[in-house]
Protein backbone atom coordinates (compact mmCIF):
# COMPACT_ATOMS: atom_id res chain seq x y z
CA UNK A 1 0.00 0.00 0.00
CA UNK A 2 1.30 3.37 -0.87
CA UNK A 3 1.38 5.79 1.59
CA UNK A 4 3.64 8.53 -0.11
CA UNK A 5 4.47 9.22 -3.33
CA UNK A 6 6.90 11.55 -4.73
CA UNK A 7 5.83 14.14 -2.32
CA UNK A 8 7.78 16.96 -0.83
CA UNK A 9 7.01 18.30 2.80
CA UNK A 10 3.53 16.38 2.93
CA UNK A 11 1.16 14.21 5.15
CA UNK A 12 0.14 10.95 3.01
CA UNK A 13 -3.34 10.01 3.10
CA UNK A 14 -4.42 7.73 5.78
CA UNK A 15 -4.86 3.98 5.04
CA UNK A 16 -7.62 2.53 6.38
CA UNK A 17 -6.66 -1.25 7.15
CA UNK A 18 -9.72 -2.25 5.43
CA UNK A 19 -7.94 -0.88 2.33
CA UNK A 20 -4.82 -3.86 2.80
CA UNK A 21 -7.26 -6.38 1.86
CA UNK A 22 -7.27 -9.79 4.06
CA UNK A 23 -4.43 -8.51 5.57
CA UNK A 24 -4.87 -6.96 9.54
CA UNK A 25 -2.51 -3.88 10.50
CA UNK A 26 -2.13 -6.01 13.39
CA UNK A 27 1.05 -7.75 11.92
CA UNK A 28 4.48 -7.53 10.75
CA UNK A 29 4.27 -4.54 8.26
CA UNK A 30 7.63 -4.01 6.49
CA UNK A 31 7.68 -0.25 5.09
CA UNK A 32 10.15 0.69 2.49
CA UNK A 33 11.45 4.17 2.18
CA UNK A 34 13.20 6.24 -1.13
CA UNK A 35 14.13 9.06 -2.62
CA UNK A 36 14.88 12.78 -2.62
CA UNK A 37 14.49 13.48 0.69
CA UNK A 38 15.97 17.37 -0.01
CA UNK A 39 17.17 17.40 3.91
CA UNK A 40 14.06 16.48 5.28
CA UNK A 41 12.47 13.37 8.00
CA UNK A 42 10.13 11.04 6.91
CA UNK A 43 7.85 9.37 9.93
CA UNK A 44 5.49 6.93 9.78
CA UNK A 45 2.25 7.26 12.39
CA UNK A 46 -0.34 5.44 13.48
CA UNK A 47 -3.72 6.12 15.14
CA UNK A 48 -6.94 3.82 16.17
CA UNK A 49 -9.45 6.46 14.68
CA UNK A 50 -7.89 8.42 12.10
CA UNK A 51 -7.68 11.75 14.63
CA UNK A 52 -5.08 10.95 16.99
CA UNK A 53 -1.20 9.80 15.64
CA UNK A 54 1.22 8.24 17.44
CA UNK A 55 5.08 7.87 15.68
CA UNK A 56 6.36 4.42 15.23
CA UNK A 57 9.44 5.28 16.33
CA UNK A 58 10.51 5.61 11.88
CA UNK A 59 12.72 8.91 11.38
CA UNK A 60 14.36 8.32 7.70
CA UNK A 61 16.63 11.11 6.63
CA UNK A 62 17.77 8.38 3.80
CA UNK A 63 16.51 5.45 1.94
CA UNK A 64 15.56 2.04 3.89
CA UNK A 65 13.40 -0.69 4.58
CA UNK A 66 11.74 -0.64 8.30
CA UNK A 67 10.21 -3.36 10.26
CA UNK A 68 7.17 -2.70 12.30
CA UNK A 69 4.56 -4.74 14.59
CA UNK A 70 1.07 -2.98 16.09
CA UNK A 71 -2.06 -2.72 16.47
CA UNK A 72 -4.02 -0.28 14.88
CA UNK A 73 -6.94 1.25 12.35
CA UNK A 74 -5.09 3.59 10.47
CA UNK A 75 -1.20 3.91 8.88
CA UNK A 76 0.51 7.23 7.35
CA UNK A 77 3.91 8.84 6.17
CA UNK A 78 4.72 12.44 6.62
CA UNK A 79 7.82 14.31 4.95
CA UNK A 80 8.63 17.36 6.60
CA UNK A 81 11.70 19.74 6.69
CA UNK A 82 12.86 19.13 2.38
CA UNK A 83 13.58 21.17 -0.03
CA UNK A 84 12.38 20.12 -3.50
CA UNK A 85 12.73 16.32 -1.86
CA UNK A 86 10.54 13.44 -3.63
CA UNK A 87 9.85 10.61 -1.50
CA UNK A 88 7.99 7.44 -1.71
CA UNK A 89 6.62 5.47 1.28
CA UNK A 90 5.31 1.59 0.92
CA UNK A 91 3.98 -0.60 3.27
CA UNK A 92 3.82 -4.66 2.43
Amino acid sequence: MKLLTNSDNATGPSVRKEQWGNRELDQLITVYIWGTFGGGTVTVEISHDDTNWFDTGIAATVKGVFNLEFRAQFMRAKLAGATGGSVNVLAV
